[in-house]
């Protein structure tokens, strides 16, 4: 773990338990509260057809997910689309 005076605690995922259901498992890796409200990193994994949150809009700050392995899916209300896949 890294801890710092002026900054937020930045835990490695096996430092952290996870949270959620099995095939949805989530793992705060630096909470919005030790960064004053700036910023959140939240590590999930997911099993292959999961829905991982429910249709929503932030209104306050922006969310950017990053594909580490496999595909990632959304839907947009009428339409879907599949990112192609990572190299």
């Amino acid at each position: 773990m890294i801890v710092t005076t002026s900054g937020p605690q930045v835990r490695r995922a096996s430092d952290t338990d996870a949270t959620g259901e099995l095939g949805a498992l989530d793992r705060y890796l630096i909470e919005s509260g030790d960064s004053g409200g700036t910023l959140a990193v939240v590590e999930h994994t997911l099993a292959s057809g999961v829905l991982a949150a429910p249709v929503h809009r932030h209104s306050r700050e922006d969310e950017y997910s990053v594909v580490l392995e496999g595909r990632l899916g959304c839907s947009r209300t009428a339409s879907r689309c599949s990112p192609p896949l990572a190299t």
